[in-house]
């Protein structure tokens, strides 16, 4: 489904136009669109005018939003809203007859789905009218003028360059996930001309891991009024463009890097004040409307530090609680009506031999009455077919929406991030392609998350399934296959022990959506099993980050799955590189939850404590037992990756710092 919303402030005489446009909009009877205006406090004929298009059509709809500011108008909209995807319209600003349908036909595309695009904007040409003031050019680019090119790409984050909201298309899901309900920069109102809140959301999609896109088949027509070239509009209109600026900046970087904005920013916009001060000798004091507004534009977001400063830190502060409230309430199991209770997110690489059986499982799974659930299936870069038996399962497949997508970064802990910012579901439980739930597991897992809330994850049993006898050695060496019972529980439920690292595996993991995106940063460090390098913890990383930010994470003994072990996992071989792999994670692993300062002695322990285990273990390998000597064997690689984990940690990417 497509909402079309245009917030609208005394626009009596500018929405007619807009809503013929969309009324007459072709190659539509396949698309389930609707359209929202949200009037915002409008003085005159607004919710008349309205009022005579909803007896033309019963698609348009009316909604007030109190709050002045379009920013708000736009979150009113986001709530009313029951759609996948948002389309905003400004009541100046009117589509060609085929945007809907050339919205929805590339919201709906491969492209879209792989690259994670959570909003995308097109063209959006001028028609002015009254004469085109004397170096327009030069200043278009504030009017949200846009011209790109005629091939889609993704916006670099970062960068100043990102599409206005005229005409901007936002994926729900992506928007309520990341932008806070209130943001800093609300919009132009009776008494501030603050603008950029549409560059502001953004830039927080941008940060929660989600791509900003460039479409150039939509087409828009933004209609620009005499009134607006005068000189005192346009110096006022650049002040608030200026301002802004500093906001956004501050939003693009790490909070402990802030400081430096005002001189490594203030340094560039003097320079091109003084550049444009000897372009132009007598600009200070001219009436020319270009001149007048590059002459403010230049001089507010040269002083936006001081003008902006203080007052952004409090709005900031005032959002960071808002986030934080949103993510307690949802953690609460609050939802929309028809969003889904859970979601089971599978990711999948060459898995298309093991898919039917999975298939097979969740038929037979004991759904509770009244429960919405869905299942993403995540393709990691499929070889085999995958992705062609996903579609042939889909065909058939009628206990719930099935969604198939792919994700191009390779690694599992990369396919389970697109799950959880794809879904809107509360709850997020992850299995794998060769793990197989019990019948009452996701109805066992509902209840559990119903009944702790406050949970930031949890897991329950995973027992062996395998295909040959295993030898009795491997009973002790269960857990590098993620095989977990956990004994010391005794099948109650409780907190893991978190700076143990004994944390459940991913494997058959129950997540809490709001805790997940509010503490797990968008590119994990471990991303798991790869091509040439064999290094595990892509499952604990984020568990650690949940845990760092106060969630808890707890074993629920009433869930059980079965892990399928072929018998090329029980190879000797295979069961060292695994267990070297999994220490070589330990020293990123435990740095997470390690302030800074302790990195260093906590990499010297980790070496000599682990490194002296392993030689201790030699003599084991030696043992006339074969039992004991594979044991020893297994162990000794596992101690002799933890104590090589700290030079491990020089491979891979960078920590970032979570969100907060």
């Amino acid at each position: 489904m497509l909402t079309v919303a245009i917030p609208t402030y005394n626009g009596a005489d500018r929405l007619p136009i807009v809503l013929e446009a969309l009324l007459a909009q072709v190659e539509t009877q396949a698309i389930d669109w609707e359209i929202w205006v949200i009037d915002n406090n409008s003085d005159d004929r607004t919710r008349e005018v309205v009022a005579a298009f909803q007896a033309r059509s019963p698609r348009i709809h009316w909604d007030q939003e109190p709050q002045q500011g379009a920013a708000f108008a736009r979150q009113r909209a986001i709530a009313r809203s029951g759609a996948a995807w948002v389309a905003f319209l400004d009541d100046d600003t009117v589509p060609d007859p085929d945007w809907v349908a050339r919205v929805w036909q590339f919201a709906q595309g491969d492209w879209v789905d792989r690259n994670l695009v959570g909003a995308f904007g097109g063209r959006i040409l001028p028609v002015l009218e009254g004469p085109e003031p004397v170096g327009f050019a030069r200043i278009r680019s504030l009017f949200a003028i846009v011209d790109r090119g005629d091939q889609p790409f993704v916006y670099e984050p970062g960068r100043g360059l990102l599409p206005p909201s005229a005409g901007l298309v936002v994926r729900r899901a992506a928007w309520l996930a990341a932008v806070p309900p209130r943001l800093i920069l609300g919009g132009r109102t009776g008494n501030t001309w603050l603008t950029s809140e549409d560059l502001e959301a953004l830039v927080y999609l941008q940060r929660a891991g989600y791509s900003v896109a460039y479409c150039p088949a939509l087409r828009l027509s933004h209609r620009l009024p005499a009134t607006r070239f005068t000189a005192d509009y346009l110096r006022s209109f650049a002040q608030g463009i200026g301002w802004s600026r500093y906001v956004v900046r501050l939003l693009r970087v790490d909070r402990s890097r802030r400081f430096l904005i005002p001189w490594f920013y203030g340094l560039s916009d003097l320079r091109r004040l003084l550049r444009w001060w000897l372009q132009h000798p007598g600009g200070w004091r001219s009436r020319d409307p270009v001149l007048v507004c590059e002459r403010s534009l230049l001089i507010s977001t040269l002083t936006s530090p001081w003008v902006m400063g203080r007052w952004f830190r409090d709005r900031e502060q005032r959002g960071d609680r808002q986030v934080i409230a949103r993510a307690a309430q949802r953690a609460a199991g609050s939802s929309q009506p028809l969003t889904p209770q859970i979601a089971i997110a599978i990711p999948i690489y060459n898995g298309a031999d093991r898919l039917p059986a999975l298939f097979d499982r969740l038929q037979a799974l004991e759904i509770p009455p009244g429960l919405r659930w869905e299942i993403w299936a995540i393709d990691n870069n499929s070889s085999d077919g995958t992705i062609a038996q996903l579609r042939q399962i889909q065909q058939t497949w009628n206990r719930c929406p099935l969604h198939i997508s792919q994700e191009p970064r390779q690694g599992a802990a990369f396919a389970r991030q697109r799950a959880v910012r794809l879904t809107a579901a509360p709850w997020v439980a992850f299995l794998d392609d060769d793990n197989w739930p019990e019948p009452d597991w996701l109805r066992e897992a509902i209840a559990f998350a119903e009944a702790h809330p406050q949970v930031g994850a949890f897991g329950g049993k995973v027992l062996g399934a395998y295909a040959i006898d295993p030898p009795p050695a491997l009973r002790d060496l269960e857990g590098y296959l993620a095989i977990r019972s956990y004994p010391e529980f005794a099948d109650r439920p409780g907190p893991f022990l978190v700076q143990q690292l004994r944390l459940p595996p991913a494997a058959a993991l129950i997540v809490n959506r709001a805790a997940w995106l509010a503490t797990v940063p968008p590119e994990p460090q471990l991303s798991g099993k790869l091509a040439g390098r064999f290094v595990q913890g892509d499952d604990y990383e984020p568990l650690l980050y949940l845990a760092r930010a106060g969630w808890e994470i707890w074993f629920a003994p009433r869930l059980k799955t079965h892990h399928q072990i072929p018998a090329w996992r029980l190879d000797r071989a295979y069961l060292i590189r695994l267990a070297r792999a999994c220490g070589l994670a330990t020293f990123a692993l435990k740095r997470i939850i390690t302030p800074p300062i302790a990195w260093p002695g906590l990499a010297l322990r980790i070496m000599v404590a682990n490194g002296y285990k392993a030689l201790k273990l030699r003599s084991l390998r030696q043992d006339a037992d074969l039992s004991i000597a594979l044991t020893a064997t297994v162990r000794q690689a596992f101690f002799w990756g933890c104590a090589l984990s700290p030079l491990a940690q020089l491979r891979l990417p960078r920590l970032r710092k979570p969100k907060t």
